[in-house]
């Protein structure tokens, strides 16, 4: 769907500033902040949605063209690699906890509990001193090998080793280290002590494992289900690629006049707003709370917020240009279809369901933007993309 809580899900753009992908040098919390329609900015989101059908959309932006355009016929493979990954994953929900001996050997996978000391191991630095202590923790962090939660280099430096273990190593910190610029490329020296650890040991993956935790009987039974299900996931990754291509095509090839300011600053007072809550719960300022889960500054946070509101409004003006053109309006016929098709998708009893825990109108307006969406694509030219990606991976 494209925005079940409509303009809210603005939030998960947030995933990306996140720091996960460069490591940490400590443990942090991305606890998922969830979302809302009320907010203590005294909007909503349906109050926006309806704020932006009142807007006259050539008051704004002007549509270019829309029909026609030439977008990539991306192919998602789902490989015999990502299948037997996708069945360690299931084994793995069902795995009992062995503790890590001191004869054990670290590796990937295992959850080691560790205590670290951080120092200054490079004299090509004037934000620091040779030799001086930058982080420390000794109260014990959790730690998954090979998840990535720490710089490059720092997770593999413990594989091998065993519990009660003192290891220290030096590593250099990524050229661009968003939750401390200061210690970007330097060299460091880590003294890190592993006080515990466990890992998780699969059950092997047979029939009475699958006729006891799902739905059915045999293990070729429910790896075919896996396999459609990964299948499914990719042809929705091949089409929302080709979504992603057409519109980013339309928005750039129209132009914008102008910004509803007071609607788009509505729209960042809700979303910060939110983000003001979720700070306020761990006890911190937004600005704490940003650095220390994101690694971002508030500043920069309020940027890319006002500029993802603006792109939403103004593809929101567009997406009712063409509807309006083509006479694409969703019809109660096709509402009704389309939502007992999502109420099964997404594992609930019927509409009614659906629309009790998503709302009536994010429900039609996902389906609406549907409609619109295959008839663009039905009227692009589809060509041949130059690669294959083997990502069919389903949630």
């Amino acid at each position: 769907m494209k925005k079940i809580l409509a303009i809210l899900l603005l939030i998960s753009m947030i995933g990306t500033f996140a720091a996960c992908s460069d490591g940490k040098g400590d443990d942090t919390d991305t606890t998922d902040t969830g979302t809302s329609s009320d907010t203590e900015a005294g909007i909503t989101s349906e109050e926006i949605d309806a704020a932006l059908g009142q807007l006259t959309v050539s008051d704004y932006v002007e549509l270019g063209t829309y029909i026609g355009l030439e977008i990539k016929d991306v192919k998602f493979e789902v490989t015999e690699e990502i299948i037997e990954k996708t069945i360690a994953e299931f084994l793995r929900e069902y795995a009992e906890e062995y503790k890590l001996t001191k004869e054990d050997k670290a590796e990937k996978g295992d959850t080691l509990v560790i205590t670290y000391v951080g120092y200054i191991d490079d004299e090509k630095t004037d934000k620091f001193k040779n030799g001086e202590k930058f982080t420390e923790t000794t109260s014990g962090s959790d730690l998954e090998l090979g998840s990535g939660a720490f710089i490059p280099g720092f997770e593999d430096a413990l594989i091998g080793h065993s519990v009660g273990e003192n290891v220290t190593f030096n590593i250099v910190f990524p050229d661009e280290y968003k939750n401390n610029p200061d210690l970007e490329g330097v060299k460091t020296k880590f003294e890190v002590n592993i006080r515990s650890g466990t890992r998780p040991i699969s059950p092997e993956y047979t029939d009475k494992l699958v006729a006891e935790k799902t739905d059915y009987k045999t293990v070729e039974e429910h790896r075919a289900y896996l396999v459609k299900e990964l299948e499914e996931a990719a042809r929705d990754k091949e089409r929302s690629s080709k979504i992603s291509e057409l519109w980013d095509k339309i928005t750039k090839g129209s132009k914008i006049i102008k910004y509803p300011e007071d609607l788009v600053s509505d729209m960042v007072s809700m979303t910060v707003s939110q983000y003001e809550s979720n700070a306020k719960a761990y006890g911190l300022t937004l600005s704490q709370f940003l650095s220390y889960v994101y690694g971002i500054t508030e500043t920069d946070f309020k940027a890319q917020i006002l500029e993802e509101c603006q792109a939403y409004v103004i593809e929101e003006l567009l997406l009712r240009e063409v509807i309006s053109r083509e006479g694409l309006e969703l019809t109660d016929l096709e509402y009704s279809e389309a939502a007992k098709k999502y109420a099964a998708k997404f594992g609930l009893d019927g509409v009614e369901a659906l629309e009790k825990e998503y709302g009536k109108d994010a429900v039609r307006e996902n389906i609406q933007w549907d409609k619109v969406c295959d008839y663009l694509i039905e009227k692009s030219v589809i060509v041949p993309d130059t690669k294959t990606d083997t990502d069919g991976d389903a949630k």
